[in-house]
């Protein structure tokens, strides 16, 4: 009777136990349950895999035990995902991937502010990319084909207006350039050519009347060097620079070159 007891606990006890995780099947695919921890105990990361496809919701952490991202397979290789700064809870960027390559909208954050978004195709941009001001206006639109400027950036200012216009042809500027700082004709106008300024280029005084005209060769080069011109060259090449140049945001996905990823 009572070696008939222990038989019967030992069965429950069986039925109880649940698959251990790391598990591989007979072809070494990943199944189940799948968890790493870092030398110091913390999580590192932690999901399911179906015949070594990862499925439902991952979750990687940072060393300190903070969530780092959670990413989410909803249908054969397509993903989205949502990325942290290191406390684990304001976001940093959010999109979606096929495979390891971002696809359809990205969204890059500040503090957990909006401040670009961009569109992939393949991996690559395509279409037209933002970046926006505190108050959540547009200030910059930037159109891409197959990761390469191509069509006219527009900036603006945070009230809405506009502040400059350059066409770009294959990631080069090339074409017509317009900078208006908030007026509403332009203060400067000239054209590009693979980079460089060729022909006439004129500045305009506050009243919306022609101030100078600087000209350039095929080489870039000015070839009206009168010290009036040089003084406006340098005029532009300051106004110039003044333009809020973004910088990409920071790729912190999986399957980046970021150490830990």
């Amino acid at each position: 009777m009572k070696r008939f007891i222990a038989l019967l606990l030992l069965g429950f006890s069986l039925l109880n136990v649940t698959a251990a995780p790391n598990e591989t099947d007979s072809k070494g695919r990943k199944q189940g349950a799948w968890s790493k921890t870092y030398a110091n105990g913390n999580l590192m990361y932690e999901g399911q895999f179906k015949d070594d496809k990862p499925v439902g919701t991952f979750k990687r952490y940072f060393e300190t035990g903070k969530l780092k991202l959670v990413q989410t397979y909803t249908k054969e290789d397509y993903s989205t995902v949502e990325i942290y700064e290191e406390d684990g809870k304001t976001l940093s960027m959010s999109g979606a991937y096929i495979g390891k390559q971002k696809e359809g909208e990205w969204k890059f954050y500040n503090e957990g502010k909006l401040v670009s978004s961009e569109l992939y195709k393949n991996g690559k941009r395509n279409g037209l990319s933002k970046s926006y001001a505190g108050n959540g206006s547009v200030i910059e639109e930037t159109p891409y084909t197959n990761d390469k400027i191509n069509g006219i950036k527009r900036a603006f200012l945070e009230d809405g207006k506009k502040y400059s216009e350059i066409e770009y042809e294959n990631g080069v500027e090339n074409g017509f350039y317009k900078l208006y700082e908030g007026n509403e004709k332009p203060t400067i106008t000239g054209q590009h050519f693979n980079g460089k300024r060729i022909g006439e280029w004129k500045i305009y005084n506050e009243k919306g009347e022609l101030d100078e005209v600087l000209t350039y060769d095929k080489n870039g080069k000015q070839t009206n060097s009168k010290e009036q011109n040089k003084k406006h060259s340098k005029t532009f090449d300051k106004k110039e620079a003044e333009h809020t140049i973004y910088k990409e945001p920071t790729e912190l996905i999986p399957g980046s070159k970021v150490k830990g990823m």
